[in-house]
């Protein structure tokens, strides 16, 4: 009778280790790792964003065929 009841006793504990101490601590380290996951991609979606302001635009105007603000032109100075 008495091992039955020692048997008892520790399942009781085992449960109250498992659904009070284990469940719980998996469950937030879960939670934490999926919003270190979302800072993270919001992080990297910010400096792509950023990446993308700064990179200058390259002027394609054309006129006559000829693209503007890329060649300039220039006369070469003859010593006597």
């Amino acid at each position: 009778m008495g091992e039955i009841f020692l048997i008892a006793i520790a399942f009781y504990v085992l449960y109250k280790l498992v659904f009070e101490l284990v469940v719980p601590v998996y469950k937030t380290t879960t939670h934490v790792k999926n919003q270190f996951k979302n800072m993270r991609d919001n992080m990297q979606q910010q400096a792509n964003d950023y990446q993308e302001q700064q990179t200058p635009k390259p002027e394609s105007k054309k006129e006559n065929g000829e693209t503007l603000g890329e060649y300039i032109d220039f006369e070469e100075v003859k010593e006597k």
